[in-house]
């Protein structure tokens, strides 16, 4: 019985937890909030008071009437944006994260490679998509491809700089209790660099998303990038704008996942907050 009353506590003290930490994200949340439906508010009175013509600068009631008929189109190219984006991202991860611990543990590496990875970084991705379609074709591959190259260098550095950045008697000191190699760098290292890591996965998931977007403009018949495509050739405004906050929703709600996993992952660093605003959205802290 003992045992499935301290489960049972630390399982209420985990909720309790997460109560509070909603409840501050939200204390941080509602001043933006309040903005943006200011916004709204003068954008829908200027264009009646105004008379601005719809095809320059539809007011925020026709949008939503525009979203609430043609709904079901751009909801299912929405997910196939979302797809795409979690695709970019997840590689992005795997390939970034050990490509920066890489460039930390071996001057080789750092010195061979790393300069090539930066130069890589140096060019208009925009340039480099038709000649992804060209070898491998139209659909999801080229799209994928061009959002991981924009997106995985910013986690390599950001991990090798959260690297760099760990303190060296730490590291002199887990020498001297004889940690190897493998356990300094999983119980030292990484857990030091974490901050910056996650710092690298937020703005990956803005760039992710830009990525895919990107390739959809180029060679694709589905997703929010064709859809702005064939809303711009059309001079259809309202369909421009229902793209637009659409990709922001999908860029917020990224950002937010990564930040609450944040949250979750690093307990020593936690301050009841979920690091989406201010200082916290820049240093994880």
């Amino acid at each position: 019985m003992t045992d499935v009353s301290t489960i049972w506590n630390k399982r209420w003290a985990a909720f309790r937890g997460l109560g509070r930490l909603l409840a501050n994200a939200a204390r941080e949340i509602w001043p933006a909030a309040v903005t943006f439906a200011l916004v709204v508010a003068v954008w829908q009175i200027a264009v009646v008071v105004l008379e601005v013509p719809q095809y320059i600068l539809p007011a925020p009631s026709a949008i939503a009437e525009f979203f609430a008929e043609r709904g079901a189109t751009y909801v299912k190219d929405t997910w196939v944006t979302i797809g795409e984006t979690l695709a970019v991202f997840g590689l992005s991860v795997v390939i970034g994260v050990p490509l920066g611990a890489l460039a930390y543990r071996s001057r080789l590496f750092r010195r061979a490679v790393y300069p090539l990875l930066v130069a890589s970084q140096t060019f208009p991705k925009l340039a480099i998509a038709p000649l992804f379609i060209i070898w491998f074709g139209f659909g999801q591959g080229p799209i994928v491809l061009v959002g991981v190259l924009l997106t995985f260098f910013a986690i390599t550095s950001t991990t090798l700089v959260g690297m760099q950045e760990v303190r060296a008697e730490t590291i002199d000191l887990s020498r001297s209790i004889g940690l190897s190699t493998w356990q300094r760098f999983r119980r030292v290292e990484l857990p030091q660099a974490l901050p910056s890591i996650f710092g690298g996965l937020r703005l990956g998931t803005t760039l992710a998303l830009i990525g895919v977007v990107v390739g959809e403009f180029l060679g694709t018949n589905a997703g929010l990038g064709y859809r702005i495509v064939n809303s711009t050739a059309n001079a259809n405004t309202l369909s421009l704008f229902v793209c637009l906050i659409l990709l922001v929703i999908i860029g917020m709600a990224f950002y937010g996942a990564v930040a609450l996993v944040e949250w979750f992952v690093m307990p020593w660093r936690r301050r009841e907050s979920i690091p989406i605003a201010g200082r916290s959205a820049l240093t994880g802290v």
